[in-house]
């Protein structure tokens, strides 16, 4: 686990991650660029819903999460999420959901319609493309999840920039039996180190999910930039303390994105 505050020597951040101080820098600003927290007003105040992630294609805007953070057309109006430039959380707009066709997959991906929030986007966060995705590989050993779980903002006083976590997992090789088709499982551990070194207890991740989950590549050519080394392969929807974190694919991603393109070529 990476909690934002840390701040270890390089040495032993490259032992436990891999990369250098300067490098994982890189990579935490990166991941802030793009994680997006979805909230709504409950009962005078904003309640995190989950994680989520802008996405384009075609040149439409996508925002990517999961079904069971917010998967009903009719609640679209009440989502906001953050822009930094305005200082204040912005609601979606005018939007349409899309869900797989199987409903029991976790995947909700919502048409941002609005061309003033569409600019705001723009101005304040890093919307993935395709170059940012990658097919999963077996032989992968290391994948990155990260976001604000509601527990990291209540210990820290909703400080968003200080609850913000990231956790460094492996391949789960364990069994489970929670879902009605494949999900990808990561390793979550009750207390794992941090980057300093030191044993931490890891969070429950209750507003995390819709994370993009990120595999770790372990060389890239040319120049070293985090964008290189991070690609999505799925998105995180579960978690259970001590044994897994669950994620849908993000191919399930691709086929609503892939049903939308062909039916907007088949308007044309």
């Amino acid at each position: 686990m990476t909690p934002r505050s840390t701040k270890p020597s390089g040495d032993t951040i490259e032992s436990l991650t891999g990369f250098s101080h300067l490098q994982l820098e890189a990579i935490e600003a990166f991941l802030l660029s793009c994680t997006v927290p979805l909230v709504r007003e409950e009962n005078e105040k904003l309640a995190l819903l989950g994680m989520s992630t802008f996405f384009a294609l075609k040149g439409q805007l996508w925002l990517v999460t999961a079904s069971h953070v917010e998967g009903h057309q009719d609640d679209l109006k009440q989502l906001a999420v953050p822009m930094r430039s305005l200082g204040k959380f912005i609601s979606l707009g005018n939007c349409c959901l899309y869900r797989p066709s199987n409903l029991d997959l976790d995947v909700a991906l919502i048409a941002i319609q609005d061309a003033d929030f569409r600019r705001y986007v723009s101005e304040n966060w890093r919307v993935l493309d395709d170059s940012n995705v990658t097919r999963f590989d077996p032989s992968a050993s290391r994948y990155i999840v990260a976001g604000y779980p509601r527990q990291m903002l209540a210990e820290k006083n909703m400080d968003w920039l200080k609850s913000f976590t990231q956790i460094h997992a492996g391949p789960y090789l364990g069994g489970a039996a929670d879902a009605s088709h494949p999900v990808f499982r990561l390793a979550y551990s009750r207390s794992a180190p941090d980057s300093s070194g030191a044993v931490t207890n890891t969070p429950e991740l209750h507003g995390v999910s819709g994370a993009s989950v990120w595999a770790v590549a372990n060389g890239v050519d040319g120049i070293w930039a985090a964008e290189k080394v991070l690609k999505v392969v799925a998105m995180q929807v579960s978690f259970k303390h001590s044994e897994y974190i669950g994620a849908e694919w993000w191919t399930l991603v691709r086929e609503v994105l892939h049903r939308w393109s062909a039916e907007e070529a088949s308007l044309k």
